[in-house]
C-alpha cells in the first residue's frame, strides 16, 4: 500500500514540476509600458548563427520560428525570442550563458550578437514576457508573430 501512495506522490510531484516548467516557459504577459518604453531607449538584442545573421541583414527582418519545445508552446504561433539591451554586462552573461548551455554541442546557433533598434508601434504591441513567477530569470522578450522588422539590425559580437 504505501509503494502505491509513494508512486502516485511521486507522479504528482513530476507532473507539477513539469507544468511549472511548461507554464513558466510561454510568453503570455503582455510586455508592460515601462518594458516598452526600455525597447524603445536601449533596443533589443538577438543571438542567432552567422548564417541566419547574413540573411537577416539582407533582408532587413527575422522571421518568426514556431517553438522547438512543442506542445502548448505551439499555441503562440510563430515567435522570435529577444533580450533586453543596454547593460553590456548582461549581454556578455548571456550571450555566455547560451554557449554554455550547449556545452559539448553544437552552439553556433548563438554566436552572433544582433542588436535590433526602431520598432514600428505594431511591432511593439506584440511584445511579450513569461509570467512573473517564471523560474526563468532571463528577461527574453518575445515577438510574437511571422516578421518583426526594426529599422535598424546591427551586429554588436
Amino acid at each position: 500500500m504505501f509503494d502505491i501512495i509513494f508512486c502516485i506522490i511521486v507522479s504528482i510531484a513530476i507532473t507539477l514540476l513539469c507544468v511549472i516548467f511548461t507554464i513558466s516557459h510561454l510568453p503570455i504577459r503582455k510586455a508592460p509600458s515601462d518594458v516598452i518604453e526600455k525597447i524603445k531607449r536601449n533596443g533589443l538584442i538577438h543571438y542567432t548563427s552567422k548564417k541566419n545573421a547574413v540573411g537577416i541583414l539582407h533582408d532587413k527582418y527575422l522571421k518568426g520560428k514556431l517553438s522547438h519545445m512543442g506542445g502548448i508552446e505551439l499555441k503562440f504561433g510563430k515567435l522570435v525570442w529577444t533580450y533586453p539591451s543596454g547593460n553590456d554586462n548582461l549581454l556578455e552573461n548571456k550571450h555566455d550563458s547560451l554557449l554554455k548551455k550547449k556545452k559539448g554541442k553544437d552552439n553556433t546557433n548563438f554566436e552572433v550578437c544582433l542588436k535590433l533598434t526602431g520598432f514600428s508601434e505594431e511591432d511593439l504591441n506584440r511584445f511579450y514576457m513569461r509570467p512573473k513567477f517564471s523560474i526563468f530569470q532571463d528577461q527574453a522578450i518575445i515577438f510574437r508573430g511571422d516578421k518583426l522588422a526594426p529599422s535598424n539590425i546591427e551586429i554588436l559580437k
